[in-house]
């Protein structure tokens, strides 16, 4: 058996990573709408945390501190998180954000200059 295409894999992987985030960050932790002030903080928190779990992995994960680290990443994990939480809010369901962030990873992963498999693992 051959081993998948590395655009089929990105793909598997990203729907695995978007899936897993969106529901703790968005579907968990954000609320569906926010109308009051109570609701914006959660909403800023559950956003802060999404970005502090990408600097967390980057801290327990070596391999990824090479990106996980940067400043334009977490920029753009920010701003992913932002457009994923406005998704949510709009829709009240998790999966056009989960759309969205796999659509977002496997973009950075073939064109951005993202990590592949063996440099998420340490073996580049």
């Amino acid at each position: 058996m051959t081993a998948p295409a590395p655009l089929a894999q990105a793909v598997v992987f990203a729907l695995a990573v978007a899936t897993g985030e969106e529901a703790v960050f968005r579907g968990l932790l954000t609320p569906r709408r926010a109308d009051t002030h109570s609701d914006r903080a959660r909403t800023a928190a559950a956003l802060a945390a999404f970005v502090g779990w990408h600097v967390l992995q980057g801290t327990v994960w070596p391999p990824t501190r090479r990106w996980f680290w940067r400043a334009d990443f977490l920029t753009a994990t920010a701003l992913l998180g932002m457009a994923c939480t406005a998704l949510r809010q709009r829709s009240g369901s998790i999966w056009p954000g989960v759309a969205l962030h796999a659509a977002a990873i496997v973009i950075w992963r073939t064109g951005l200059g993202g990590p592949s498999f063996s440099q998420l693992r340490g073996r580049s």
